[in-house]
């Protein structure tokens, strides 16, 4: 028990728990026992009440809630049905002292994430506080990692779209330069003058033309790649 409670207490303590009892004297008892593990205790006695203090707690904070099936009024299968409405992923836990093969299966339903029969066993509710938490933390965690991949495409994008650009730049202000001196050059072939200086520049020339060839090419596989994914 007292491993289980400390395991409880580093999970919970930047969390929070919503505790639904129509039992003043059960309700106090829970409060009491979650006050030692989670950051904020909320409480209430009625599954309307319930939902008006859940949508004021700060979505930055996780939180569980435990509630009874039984509230006189709207159930907790109804209160489960409106925070599910709110947050499909909420964590509920349900308490009741029924056996009732048709408030299970409800349960189940609604999306009651976990059942504890009442007269309360305290490890059986702290474990399965512990098991919800610990899922909690593992999706807000998968979450982080997806937005880390997701804005790792985004940059990867941008710096791809940089590139393209680049190359665009690059061949746009080649062209009309390197047509200017291998034109030129081919004029003076015509005139027969040949000499050193003359081949230096036709070599460094057909260079510059051979690097603009591969990225006009490049530009093109790029097009045509896109056009072939549409």
């Amino acid at each position: 028990m007292n491993n289980s409670a400390r395991v409880l207490k580093e999970l919970a303590k930047d969390k929070a728990v919503l505790l639904v009892e129509d039992d003043e004297l059960i309700l106090e008892n829970l409060a009491r026992m979650a006050s030692h593990f989670f950051a904020k205790t909320y409480k209430s006695t009625n599954a309307q009440d319930a939902f008006e203090i859940y949508k004021e707690i700060s979505p930055s904070m996780a939180i569980i809630v435990v509630t009874d099936i039984n509230l006189g009024g709207k159930s907790g299968i109804d209160l489960t049905y409106s925070l599910k409405s709110v947050n499909a992923d909420q964590k509920v836990i349900a308490i009741s002292g029924t056996e009732d093969r048709n408030v299970f299966i409800e349960s189940i339903r609604c999306g009651i994430d976990r059942f504890v029969l009442k007269p309360i066993n305290q490890k059986e509710l702290i474990d399965a506080l512990t098991a919800l938490l610990q899922q909690i933390n593992y999706d807000l965690e998968l979450k982080k990692n997806r937005n880390l991949l997701e804005d790792s495409q985004k940059y990867t994008a941008k710096l791809l779209a940089e590139q393209d650009q680049f190359l665009k730049n690059a061949i746009h202000e080649i062209h009309t330069p390197l047509a200017v001196i291998i034109t030129n050059i081919d004029l003076l072939r015509l005139k027969e003058i040949n000499n050193i200086h003359l081949d230096s520049i036709e070599a460094g020339a057909r260079i510059i033309q051979n690097s603009y060839e591969d990225m006009t090419y490049l530009m093109k596989k790029d097009r045509a790649t896109e056009m072939k994914t549409y």
